[in-house]
């Protein structure tokens, strides 16, 4: 295996486990700064429903992992389930985040985006 390989796994597989970390660390700076501003624009809601989209996104990837079955026809219409799910709320997170303001927006859409990365990384892993 290449260095190169081997770089692009490790990198992946850092962004794989390390995005739930990073979404709880957005959600509590989210949650910590809307106690300081107490006006509730449709910008400033189309940012949480983003970072819910992506938070569900994660979510439905790490049980799509998890309740995978072992056998092929049953695996395969299992994650073609949840892979849609996932494009699905991902697209929405990365929409309603470019519509939103303030700086985490372009977090929510990084995260999103690595949602995308990490079923390249179950699918390298396979």
């Amino acid at each position: 295996m290449s260095i190169v390989s081997v770089g692009v796994i490790v990198l992946l597989t850092v962004v794989t486990y390390g995005l739930p970390f990073f979404l709880l660390w957005l959600w509590l700076r989210k949650l910590a700064d809307s106690g300081v501003r107490n006006s509730m624009t449709w910008r400033s809601i189309a940012l949480w429903v983003g970072l819910s989209a992506c938070t569900v996104a994660v979510g439905a990837f790490w049980l799509g992992i998890f309740t995978n079955p072992n056998s092929y026809p049953r695996e395969d219409i299992h994650f073609r389930r949840f892979m849609g799910f996932v494009e699905f709320a991902g697209a929405l997170a990365i929409g309603s985040a470019l519509v939103g303001e303030g700086k985490d927006r372009w977090f929510v859409v990084l995260s999103s985006l690595a949602v995308g990365a990490s079923w390249v990384w179950f699918g390298l892993m396979q």
